[in-house]
């Protein structure tokens, strides 16, 4: 089994367009700058990431193998193309908020609309519990997400059992 947490690059947002707030330290702004000086001028971080993802995630699907990725996509994760191509043919990956309880995650972000973090696995992958927190349950503007794996799933084998120590 495979697992992947990732950060997908967001675009610049309107303030650092206009030149306020710290210019050029948006993850995506140095990214672009990285893949610049190295020749990469045809596609931009986002598209990097989405392809470079996608093409690893495919590989190892091919090959049998189970994945887990978890991450904050900057894209809705049911309707934009990288959740698209998750749950297709190829890949066959499935938000787990919405395979376990039916509905699809809350919006991630306390000021968003849309969920843009999801935990995404493979059809021999069982996640048996999942927890979305409110905002400001922890640290930084996104909801809180946990998920819970079966290890028998993942590694093909129990937990050992626990035994009560003895008494003296």
């Amino acid at each position: 089994s495979h697992f992947i947490i990732a950060y997908c690059p967001c675009y610049k947002s309107s303030l650092r367009r206009r030149g306020m707030g710290r210019k050029g330290m948006s993850v995506y702004e140095q990214q672009d700058r990285y893949w610049r000086r190295r020749g990469e001028l045809k596609r931009n971080p986002i598209e990097m990431f989405e392809h470079d993802l996608l093409t690893l995630i495919r590989g190892w699907r091919a090959a049998g193998e189970d994945v887990v990725l978890g991450g904050d996509m900057n894209q809705d994760i049911y309707r934009d193309s990288l959740g698209k191509a998750l749950r297709a043919d190829d890949i066959m990956m499935s938000e787990q908020f919405d395979k376990l309880f039916g509905q699809e995650a809350p919006f991630s972000h306390k000021t968003g609309k849309k969920p843009i973090f999801g935990c995404f696995a493979s059809p021999g992958v069982e996640c048996t519990a999942a927890f979305i927190s409110a905002h400001d349950a922890g640290v930084g503007d996104h909801r809180l997400h946990v998920y819970d794996f079966s290890l028998v799933s993942l590694m093909g084998m129990a937990f050992p059992s626990t035994e009560k120590p003895s008494g003296r």
